[in-house]
């Protein structure tokens, strides 16, 4: 009986050794198949055809890359021949120093092509400003460019938040940058911490569209139409984005006449949307055009006026300013305004 038992054993290891056996020839068998495909060598023929495939989708690349330069180089053969012929030809360099040093402040020691584009930019940008008066439109130059930012930086680090009573918050916005988003986001805790408030924007002289739609947002109703700006194809329509995280019961805005650009859109959004707003100072700046900084290669930048910007009510204040409820001019103007509210 135990030899019975003892070789029905092993003959179930033989079975389940011969199980084993088959299945890793099959894996062995499949994983060889696999093996043979990747190896498998093209004929001629094949090699040929995928070698035609890869000439054509290249030559065609090529083909649209030089269709391309060409257009380019034809649309602007003439300025192109004629930035070669000056840069390289003409006799009076010192003319050509002096007008180099003149807009870009630079000394090109004699190598006038690489600047020549810079050059010519800034030499018609000026004559735009002697023809229309528009002294807006420029050249920055890497170090003014630079200038300006932190110029931007020291004055919006002016900003102030006061509480000059226990019912009003003083808030004074010296520019519109991201930095004074900034400002306005960290400190909201302290401007809700009242009832009322007093904008000071005398003396603000603008800046950045967005951030002032950014910054009127928080004063106003969701989808509250902010700005219209009105380019040369189409208007666009800023509308504020929050949910008015600053609500007051009163709002006195301070302006004069350095209140200009984006600082008078911000008062037309919040005196035209809101019923609870009062204007105290004299008129504005007037300033109801927009422009746009387009970065330059090595530094530089362009600003052009592209664009007329209106209220939310469809005006256009350019060379009329906003009128102040309440004209005043005294030193004491922030106890005047805190006076109105109480």
């Amino acid at each position: 009986m135990e030899k019975q038992e003892k070789q029905e054993k092993r003959d179930i290891r033989e079975i389940q050794e011969v199980g084993e056996n088959q299945e890793n020839h099959a894996d062995q068998q499949d994983q060889l198949k696999t093996e043979t495909r990747k190896k498998r060598v093209r004929t001629p023929e094949e090699l040929i055809a995928r070698y035609r495939r890869k000439f054509r989708i290249t030559l065609s690349v090529l083909i649209v890359f030089a269709a391309l330069t060409g257009t380019f180089i034809y649309f602007n053969y003439d300025y192109l021949a004629f930035k070669i012929f000056l840069t390289s030809s003409y006799i009076y360099t010192e003319a050509l120093d002096d007008l180099y040093k003149k807009y870009l402040d630079i000394d090109t020691k004699g190598w006038y092509f690489n600047d020549f584009d810079n050059f010519v930019i800034a030499a018609t940008t000026e004559r735009i400003r002697a023809e229309r008066g528009d002294r807006y439109t420029y050249l920055y130059t890497p170090s003014g460019l630079e200038m300006s930012r932190q110029m931007d930086k020291e004055e919006a680090a002016m900003s102030e938040i006061t509480f000059p009573d226990d019912r009003t918050v003083y808030l004074r916005l010296t520019n519109f940058t991201k930095y004074t988003l900034r400002f306005m986001e960290e400190n909201q805790e302290k401007l809700t911490s009242r009832p009322n408030i007093i904008i000071d924007l005398r003396g603000n002289r603008g800046g950045d569209i967005n951030v002032m739609v950014d910054i009127s947002g928080m004063f106003l109703p969701r989808k509250s139409v902010v700005a219209v700006d009105r380019f040369r194809w189409y208007d666009h329509v800023y509308r504020s984005n929050k949910d008015q995280p600053l609500k007051y019961d009163k709002i006195i805005i301070l302006q004069d006449e350095s209140t200009a650009s984006a600082s008078e859109n911000m008062i037309a959004a919040l005196r035209e949307n809101l019923g609870n707003v009062e204007l105290i100072g004299t008129k504005t700046f007037g300033k109801g055009i927009g422009q746009f900084t387009l970065p330059l290669r090595r530094g530089y930048a362009v600003k052009a006026t592209i664009l007329k910007w209106l209220t939310p009510s469809g005006r256009n204040i350019q060379g009329v300013g906003i009128e102040p409820d309440i004209e005043y001019t005294g030193d004491d103007i922030v106890q005047y305004a805190l006076g109105r509210i109480s």
